[in-house]
């Protein structure tokens, strides 16, 4: 097994955060220091040392999670807000969150120690949907909505195709619905800012085919079996 893809089935990170992780030189393999991602490993006989500390598999855990405002999707904080990890405190494993939400975004996130998992939900390639709602402050115009369907150019990157759905508008607030398969850093903010828009409300309501039925905001279940199939089935 190479290295990078043992240490995201030890729940170290995603894949390629552990590549990023190796290159750093702090990974030894039976004592010596390997930086070189793809370097061959047998979990049965191999010991790998990371910070001075052995790293092995351990139980995966899938959690869904609905994130409320103003909670950040890290583990820790230099300025002590609130952030998403500390709601497993109770869970005994190195958890993290499957992509980002922002500080200001509410709405489902997933947060397991499974690398290999998170790789494949992230990744583009493997085109997850997310659904989100979106509350601007104007009147969202049918040009407008052509554009967000269409994709628009973001930090010199041209948006993917994405489905929009009028839910309400009037000269002051609009409500729509957005699903994207991308997950840029805060993409349909800027998206919707681009547009000469403000963002006053951003949730995410669905990851897939999950919703957020029934998991009241700052609550957390586990995924089901199917769930985990279906997510890697996609």
């Amino acid at each position: 097994m190479r290295l990078q893809k043992y240490m995201a089935s030890c729940g170290i990170a995603s894949r390629r955060k552990c590549e990023e992780i190796i290159a750093e030189g702090i990974v030894f393999i039976n004592g010596t220091v390997v930086s070189e991602p793809g370097h061959q490993v047998d979990p049965d006989k191999d010991i790998v040392m990371l910070n001075g500390k052995i790293i092995q598999q351990e139980q995966k855990y899938y959690f869904l999670f609905n994130k409320p405002e103003n909670v950040l999707c890290t583990s820790g904080d230099s300025r002590e807000r609130e952030t998403v990890i500390e709601y497993f405190k109770n869970v005994d494993a190195r958890l993290f969150t499957i992509g980002r939400l922002d500080y200001k975004t509410s709405g489902l996130i997933i947060v397991t120690n499974d690398g290999e998992f998170a790789n494949h939900i992230s990744h583009p390639r493997y085109n997850c949907t997310k659904e989100y709602q979106v509350k601007i402050n104007n009147f969202l115009t049918d040009g407008d909505i052509i554009k967000l369907k269409s994709g628009m150019i973001i930090e010199n990157h041209l948006t993917s195709h994405a489905r929009v759905f009028l839910k309400s508008r009037t000269k002051n607030i609009s409500v729509f619905n957005i699903i994207i398969h991308e997950g840029r850093n805060r993409q349909i903010r800027n998206m919707v800012e681009q547009l000469g828009y403000r963002v006053l409300k951003l949730e995410r309501l669905k990851i897939g085919e999950i919703t957020n039925i029934g998991l009241d905001r700052g609550s957390f279940r586990e995924l089901s079996k199917n769930e985990i199939q279906t997510l890697l089935n996609i």
